[in-house]
């Protein structure tokens, strides 16, 4: 069942441009309309933009195994490095992350100095089958500063998973504060490739 708040979202033509839509409302008009956090909308305007640009490079890049593996002793892709560079450098980009960590480099990672959270992802859950065309999809929480290791679940600020498949969807959830919500929002055109 829909949520309140999306059902209550009025449904618009999609546009030209890529855009992520809630049931018809752009994540842009949602974060505003919403009174999200400004530095939380910059994180999750970066996240949402690396989901954009990674769900391009599933159906362009190559999916070939390389010689490595992650310290948790998983087979590596090429793809799956690809996933986690374009989140670090979204993170990055959005000025307001303090620390990250990932699948692939399991460690706190600086990123912002006085950044406001912490970040911990999966950049490609499932990509060992993308060569067989099924869904895989990036798992993104978003946690106040500080070490991973104080952390529990009910800390999350705001969590993120998207879906890539014939369609790109993202869901996004926060869960604290007087409104709390979970959307599903769907890429509605192809990102162009990068430069």
């Amino acid at each position: 069942p829909a949520s309140r708040a999306a059902r209550a979202a009025p449904r618009a033509a999609p546009r030209a441009t890529p855009s992520m839509v809630a049931t018809g409302e752009p994540l842009e008009d949602w974060l505003l309309s919403n009174n999200v956090e400004p530095n939380l909308q910059k994180a999750l305007r970066g996240m949402f933009t690396a989901c954009k640009e990674i769900a391009y490079k599933i159906r362009t890049a190559s999916c070939n195994k390389m010689e490595c593996f992650n310290d948790f002793g998983d087979e590596q892709l090429a793809i799956d490095l690809l996933a986690d560079k374009l989140i670090f450098e979204n993170l990055e980009a959005s000025g307001v992350v303090a620390t990250a960590s990932s699948e692939e480099v399991p460690v706190e990672k600086p990123i912002t100095t006085g950044g406001s959270y912490s970040v911990a992802f999966d950049p490609l859950d499932g990509s060992s089958i993308i060569p067989q065309n099924f869904a895989v999809g990036t798992i993104i929480a978003i946690f106040p500063p500080g070490p991973f290791s104080d952390r529990r679940g009910d800390d999350i600020i705001a969590a993120i998973v998207a879906s890539y498949g014939p369609r790109t969807e993202l869901f996004i959830a926060i869960p604290h504060g007087p409104n709390p919500r979970c959307l599903r929002f769907l890429l509605t055109a192809n990102p162009p490739p990068p430069p």
